[in-house]
C-alpha cells in the first residue's frame, strides 16, 4: 500500500557517462575522456559494455536507498552469465600488460615483441586511432579503481542473502537444457539459484476413469455418445501424459538445484493480451503464489 513501480531500460551510453562523471574528481579530464574517439565506440558498441553497464546501474539503483527490491531481468539463460562475468572481464582489459604499456609508453614498447604489436596495430588502425586508444587508456586509470570497486561490490550482493536469483523457463526440452547449463555455471561462479518459475505449465486433469459416464447425458444422442466419450478420453489421456512431462521437468530442474522452489504459470490457450491477465497471473508468482508440490 502506498507504494510504487518504476521501470528503465538500460542505456548504456548515459550510464557510462554518468559512472564517469561520477568517479572522475578532475573536469577537464573527465570532459577529454567523454571527448575521446576510442572511449565513444568503447561505450556505444564494445561486447560486454551492456552487461558491464548493467552492474553499473544495479549498483547506483541498490546504493541509492529508493527502493524496497531492485529486479533485473537478464536476456535468456544461455546469455545471462555474461551479466556476472562482463565486469571482471572488462577489468582484465584495463590491467592487462599491453594495455599497460599503451598507458605508460615509456615502459617497455620498445621491447621486440611490443614493437612488433604495435607495427601491426599501426598497419591496422594508423598513429591517429592508436593515440586514441593510448589517451582512452591513460584517461579511464584515473576511474578504473572506482569500477572495480563497484564490480566487487555488486559481485559481493549478488552472492549475499539480500539477492535472490530465479530462472524463468518452460517445460519444452531446448529451454530446459540451457536452465541446467545455466544451473552449473551459476554454481561453479559462486551463484545459487533461488527458484525457477516455468511458463505455460499444463497441470493433470484430475480425470480417471470412475468419472467418465457409462451412461448416455441427457442432451446427447445415444449413437452419437460412443465416439464423444472416446475422444474425451483420448484427449484427456494427452493431456495427462503432456503434464506427466511437465511435471518430471519440474521436479528435474529443481533437484539440480539442490530442491529450489518451483512456481507453475499455467498454459493460456489465449494468450497473455492484458494488463488484466497479468494481474491474473500474480497470483501463480511470489509472494502471492504457493511454489508447486513435488
Amino acid at each position: 500500500d502506498g507504494g510504487s513501480l518504476h521501470a528503465l531500460m538500460l542505456d548504456r551510453k548515459a550510464t557510462f557517462d554518468e559512472a564517469i562523471r561520477r568517479l572522475s574528481d578532475d573536469p577537464a579530464t573527465t570532459e577529454r575522456l567523454l571527448g575521446n574517439r576510442y572511449y565513444r565506440a568503447v561505450s556505444t558498441r564494445m561486447t560486454g559494455s551492456q552487461e558491464y553497464m548493467a552492474t553499473e546501474k544495479l549498483y547506483e539503483l541498490v546504493h541509492s536507498g529508493d527502493f524496497d527490491v531492485v529486479v533485473v531481468d537478464t536476456p535468456p539463460s544461455q546469455h545471462a552469465i555474461e551479466f556476472f562475468h562482463a565486469p571482471a572481464r572488462l577489468q582484465n582489459l584495463f590491467d592487462g600488460p599491453v594495455m599497460a604499456r599503451l598507458v605508460n609508453p615509456g615502459r617497455g614498447l620498445t621491447g621486440g615483441g611490443t614493437r612488433r604489436l604495435v607495427r601491426w596495430l599501426l598497419s591496422l588502425v594508423g598513429q591517429e586511432v592508436l593515440d586514441d586508444i593510448s589517451e582512452f587508456f591513460k584517461l579511464m586509470s584515473h576511474v578504473s579503481s572506482g569500477f572495480a570497486a563497484h564490480s566487487a561490490a555488486v559481485a559481493k550482493l549478488l552472492r549475499s542473502g539480500d539477492s535472490k536469483l530465479l530462472v524463468v523457463t518452460s517445460p519444452a526440452t531446448p529451454a530446459r537444457a540451457g536452465a541446467m547449463a545455466f544451473i552449473e555455471q551459476a554454481r561453479s561462479d559462486g551463484l545459487a539459484v533461488h527458484g525457477f518459475v516455468i511458463n505455460r505449465y499444463i497441470a493433470p486433469t484430475g480425470v480417471g476413469d470412475n468419472d467418465v459416464p457409462t451412461g448416455t447425458p441427457d442432451d446427447l444422442d445415444p449413437d452419437a455418445w460412443p465416439a464423444w466419450r472416446d475422444t474425451l478420453t483420448a484427449y484427456a489421456a494427452r493431456h495427462d501424459a503432456i503434464a506427466a512431462r511437465h511435471a518430471k521437468a519440474a521436479d528435474e530442474l529443481s533437484a539440480a538445484a539442490g530442491k529450489a522452489p518451483v512456481w507453475a504459470l499455467p498454459y493460456l490457450p489465449t494468450g497473455l493480451r492484458s494488463a488484466e491477465g497479468l494481474g491474473m497471473l500474480a497470483r501463480y508468482l511470489p509472494p502471492l503464489g504457493e511454489p508447486r508440490k513435488g
